[in-house]
């Protein structure tokens, strides 16, 4: 890595008193938009307001994530211990290390040279489950259409939809009823779900013997580190002779006499909102008056034995003695089993030991979002189970990374690849560790160890995509080829038959899962769609009637049964697919591993000509079309290509090749019209030494990209491609440039390229640009504009024909969280949507048009439903204000000049202030504080900083009034000049 130049920008802060806060700003390397001077610093925004946030509260060491660079993981173990430093966790054969490290070390540690990535080991404010999930189902059946709509008696569970045929499974399964998932374990990395379920009981060998569903059922955070529920402090001891014993109060009744480790479980540990919905009450008893929530346990360490008291009687030695699942599968149960109630009284649990740290772990099974998924993927009828999963006999490893600190994420991912019962990894990942991270390069710590990890152990992982439509929103975590992002499919007779919806189209994009392509550094993704939306679990200790299991005049679910949506529910499907082939492939001795199952799938996948190839990759999952590619495979691998694009976005000169990535991606710099050429090298690192020839295609072409009809390509030696674009209209254009020889299956190589052609404001038309697309519903669209810089304010107005077409902005740096949410009505009409100090650079205005209809049954809406037509007229300001100083005779004068779009406006003045300003110098990757006192009664405080276009300035703001600082706004977009502002402050002063 080049090293980083040190420059010293001035910046000016301006500190408007209002709130008792600490004034946090941060430098990092200057930038400019499209720049090749330098990469990103090892901590990226996200980590820096960590690091911002820990200085304020006085910290004194952190926990830290590191990649280190091949091979040097024992130079950066040195260096964290000599800094005094301690190594939590160290993995030299994938060179990861999470260590606790003093603050005002981290830039000696990082100096070391051994470092490729480093991140903050934080964790969610939220539960680790948390995507959207609905329940919406209906009975159908052969005579749907002459029943339509269904009785609100009907039988929910009858005749629910399959994605079978979607996904071109029904025909294979038939042919090859015994592909069923049999012999096949797939770890499960989310919340541990509800395993008492009875479609969670059996699963089968690949000789058909029977096993239990659950293969392992384990958490993977830290007791030291993380305030998970589930882990319960054992340091204490307790000796009895008589087989008597006292603990804090409590008298029990030991197993035998001797010496045990005890301790106590607590059922009030989770929140009121967390994702388990269990509020506060383990075993189902409405916590009574006087209850305190507490459970004893009891470890017999010697012989690794844990007894919990599940019914609080203090009774030990009438409770079974249990080992960690995974030696012994051994379940318990809090709460009582009543056949009768259709509500379950009951949550299952296991055991988990750390005799390192001496703490045991109560592993629920609890979490809705998890169970909702499995269900799609596992789902077994036998023994007396209610419907059918896509693969019925695949076992599952359920290892849960509780609030999501990133190490706890990351030690689930090592043991799901670690472990050689497990055939491939299902990662639900959350979105609140990851959605900061905007540069979505692949380079974020669990990034690179995702991709070391399958590297290393070839088992394929899917992970799903954002959960939100807008370009190049495909998650940070797939990044490199060895992953598999989801994107969410619903075909026609899905929405049909759960929702009453008939659309336009057989192949749609899911609502709520999107995921559009490219990666931020134009990669391929999504990799696959995959459907959507089917039948899933839910707790079965939840009752539907409360959690909105009824669709009024269309069904009324059970308890225990759902349908969740979003690339959550259609990364399990694209799971079993690879389990389908994965069971077929053991059974008939056909060669497999992850790299040869990834090309069946992507090879395999239908594409959707109405899509653009950026919303879908490769296209939607096709099963039998990916055994057919994998059963050719048998005596031969498929040959691996790497390539390199141009990138321009705002970010893309962070990436660690500037400007460049695996795919071509341009958001910036393109309007209708313009014409240029460009270029992609790829380099064959497989196969003969000898030259060989590919033809050179497309898919998904509009006509905007042209190339070479063919290539020699040597072996391990650069070959560059040229490339002609000629944008014709406005909006993303996108294709996918596909390699192919004649001698082997289906495309050997694809590329995605990207174009998007922005709506520019220019002073011909007085800086006002005017739009229309028609929006498919259920579907989304965009409008881009291209933004200049110093700007004062974006305004948006749209025009909405009688729909409710949920409306957003993205920002240039990929941030969706950049701008309120606006939300219509049913009938439409007009809004207008604003963004104050936008950043420079090309804009998404983001029009999704599906979330009313996904929520309500109508049975006279149209058929088919109908496009949305929408128009905009967007508009640009900037105001630029000189004053004369006034004295005490003359007051100030201010002259106001407007130098873009016309607008009504007048000077208004405000509430006095009280102001502090400073012009500090500021040095790379340094952070300075000011403090604020804040006065009773003040309406709000604020602050800004300026400086130089070309550097790149954070603010953060913390209220510090309370025991520890909080983050109260935070600005960080890319460019010097920054403004944070909070209302209605609390007053008083700050702790540092």
């Amino acid at each position: 890595m080049r090293q980083k130049p040190n420059l010293k920008p001035l910046a000016r802060a301006i500190i408007l008193a209002g709130l008792s806060l600490i004034v946090s700003v941060s430098v990092r390397q200057p930038t400019s938009r499209i720049d090749a001077t330098d990469v990103r610093s090892f901590f990226y925004k996200d980590s820096r307001a960590d690091l911002a946030q820990a200085k304020a509260n006085g910290v004194q060491d952190v926990s830290l994530v590191f990649a280190a660079k091949r091979g040097m993981n024992g130079v950066l173990a040195l260096a964290i211990e000599a800094s005094g430093g301690t190594l939590r966790v160290r993995d030299d054969a994938i060179n990861y290390i999470r260590a606790r490290v003093p603050l005002n070390q981290i830039d000696v540690i990082i100096q070391s040279g051994a470092v490729e990535s480093a991140a903050f080991n934080v964790g969610s404010q939220k539960s680790a489950a948390r995507p959207f999930a609905r329940t919406h189902l209906r009975p159908t059946d052969s005579e749907f259409e002459r029943q339509w709509p269904p009785r609100q008696s009907d039988f929910p569970l009858t005749h629910p939809f399959s994605p079978l045929h979607d996904m071109d499974a029904d025909e294979f399964q038939r042919a090859h009823p015994t592909f069923d998932g049999r012999g096949v374990v797939v770890a499960v990395l989310d919340g541990n779900f509800d395993f008492l379920l009875p479609e969670l009981q059996s699963a089968m060998t690949a000789d058909g013997a029977a096993v239990p569903k659950l293969a392992d059922f384990r958490i993977s955070t830290d007791p030291t580190e993380n305030r998970s529920p589930q882990w319960v402090n054992m340091s204490a001891q307790v000796t009895s002779a008589d087989g008597k014993a006292t603990f804090k109060g409590k008298h029990f009744v030991l197993p035998h006499p001797g010496t045990y480790r005890i301790g106590f479980f607590s059922e009030r540990g989770w929140g009121e909102d967390d994702a388990a919905y269990i509020h506060k009450d383990i075993d189902r008893d409405g916590n009574p008056p006087g209850d305190d929530g507490l459970f004893g346990v009891l470890w017999d360490e010697s012989h690794n034995l844990v007894y919990v008291d599940t019914d609080r009687s203090g009774d030990f030695s009438k409770k079974n003695a249990m080992r960690d699942y995974r030696a012994a599968h051994q379940t318990g149960v809090f709460g009582h089993i009543r056949p009768s109630r259709a509500v379950r009284d009951s949550i299952g649990f296991a055991v988990q030991t750390d005799p390192k740290d001496k703490y045991v772990a109560i592993v629920v099974g609890i979490y809705q979002h998890a169970t909702s998924i499995v269900g799609a993927l596992a789902a077994n009828p036998r023994p007396h189970g209610r419907f059918r999963g896509i693969a019925p006999n695949v076992q599952l490893a359920s290892i849960s990374y509780g609030v999501g600190p990133l190490g706890a994420m990351i030690d689930a991912l090592r043991m799901s690849f670690e472990d050689p019962k497990i055939d491939a990894v299902l990662f639900e990942w959350d979105y609140e560790l990851f959605g900061r991270y905007l540069l979505r390069d692949g380079h974020n710590v669990a990034s690179i160890i995702i991709d070391r990890l399958a590297q290393r152990y070839q088992k394929p992982i899917f992970i799903p995509g954002d959960n939100s439509p807008g370009l190049a929103l495909a998650a940070e975590l797939g990044m490199h080829t060895h992953a598999i992002i989801v994107g969410g499919y619903e075909s026609r007779d899905a929405y049909r038959r759960n929702l009453g919806l008939f659309t336009k189209y057989q192949d749609n994009l899911h609502w709520g899962g999107l995921s559009h392509g490219p990666g931020a550094n134009g990669a391929l993704k999504p990799d696959v769609l995959a459907p959507s939306g089917s039948l899933g679990l839910d707790p079965g200790y939840r009752d539907t009637d409360t959690i909105g299991g009824e669709l009024k005049g269309l069904f009324h679910l059970p308890p225990g049964y759902g349908i969740s949506g979003g690339t959550s529910q259609a990364t399990p499907l694209a799971t079993s697919a690879a389990v389908l082939l994965i069971s077929a492939a053991k059974q008939t001795h056909t060669p497999y591993n992850a790299d040869r199952l990834y090309y069946a799938l992507r090879n395999g996948a239908r594409f959707i000509a109405h899509h653009q190839a950026y919303e879908q990759g490769n296209g939607l999952v096709d099963v039998a079309q990916a055994w057919s590619i994998l059963h050719q495979l048998r005596d031969n691998s498929p040959l691996t290509f790497v390539s390199a694009a141009p990138v321009q976005t705002v970010n893309s000169n962070l990436f660690q090749t500037p400007n460049i990535g695996p795919g071509l991606y341009e958001r910036e710099g393109w309007n209708a019209g313009m014409q240029a050429a460009r270029a992609i090298v790829v380099t064959r690192t497989s196969g003969p030494v000898h030259r060989m020839r590919f033809q050179v295609g497309w898919i998904g072409n509009d006509g905007t990209f042209s190339g070479p009809p063919s290539v020699w390509l040597p072996l391990n030696a650069p070959t560059a491609i040229p490339i002609r674009i000629h944008v014709r209209k406005r909006g993303p254009h996108s294709a996918l440039l596909t390699l192919n020889n004649d001698q082997m299956h289906g495309a050997q190589y694809r590329v995605m390229t990207t174009i998007v052609a922005a709506n520019e404001f220019d002073e011909a038309r007085g800086f006002v640009v005017k739009d229309s697309i028609d929006v498919a519903r259920p579907g989304d669209g965009g409008f881009f504009l291209n933004v200049p810089s110093r700007v004062n304010v974006l305004k948006a107005t749209i025009s909405v024909e009688k729909a409710n077409v949920l409306a957003y902005w993205i920002s240039p740096d990929g941030n969706e969280a950049a701008g309120e949410w606006s939300r219509g009505s049913d009938e439409g009409g007009e809004r207008t949507l604003v963004m104050p100090r936008p950043m420079a650079g090309v804009w998404e205005l983001v029009l999704d048009n599906s979330f009313a209809d996904e929520m309500s049954y109508d049975p006279d809406r149209p058929r088919p439903l109908l496009d949305t037509h929408v128009s905009l007229e967007a508009r640009v300001y900037r105001a630029e204000i000189d004053s004369t100083p006034g004295t005490k005779q003359q007051p100030l004068t201010f002259v106001a000049t407007n130098t873009l779009a016309a607008a009504p406006a007048r000077l208004v003045g405000n509430s006095l202030a009280s102001v502090f300003q400073a012009a500090p110098t500021i040095a790379q990757d340094d952070l300075q504080e000011y403090a604020i006192d804040v006065q009773p009664g003040s309406d709000s405080v604020g602050a800004a900083v300026s400086s130089a276009p070309t550097t790149d300035l954070d603010l953060y703001l913390f209220n510090c009034t309370k025991s520890k600082c909080s983050l109260v706004a935070q600005g960080s977009s890319r460019g010097g000049n920054e403004l944070v502002v909070a209302n209605h402050p609390s007053a008083g002063r700050c702790l540092r």
